[in-house]
């Protein structure tokens, strides 16, 4: 399958999940769920959705509560695409999201400034 065709499927899934999500999916008060980005097999039988959660002590209390919703959302998802085969949904967490947080954190975090050019410091 061309790439451009693959893009399009995976942001067919990515939208959908992200609408199911509301409607299938009790998650915890206060929480936020993002989907960074779907990765679907070239047989298009498997995809795996990855989410950041906010805020990330609830990681797992999160992931329990997808794994629980999975079904229901693998089965609206097949009433809402068409394609021969209906992807089996994974979810798991973006872990490059998570890394890229911890390094914005410790640069905002207090004495921790960027050094500034020298020919700056100088007026030049």
């Amino acid at each position: 399958m061309s790439g451009d065709r693959m893009k399009q499927v995976n942001e067919l899934i990515h939208h959908q999940v992200a609408e199911l999500l509301l409607r299938e999916v009790e998650l915890p008060v206060d929480t936020l769920v993002t989907i960074t980005r779907v990765d679907t097999t070239r047989d298009l039988r498997y995809a795996t959705v990855y989410v950041t959660a906010m805020p990330d002590g609830k990681r797992v209390t999160i992931m329990k509560s997808l794994n629980r919703g999975r079904s229901a959302i693998q089965k609206a998802l097949g009433s809402k695409i068409e394609m021969k085969f209906t992807p089996r949904i994974n979810f798991e967490f973006d872990s490059g999201e998570i890394t890229a947080q911890g390094v914005y954190d410790l640069f905002d975090a207090p004495g921790n400034e960027l050094p500034t050019p020298a020919s700056e410091e100088e007026g030049e």
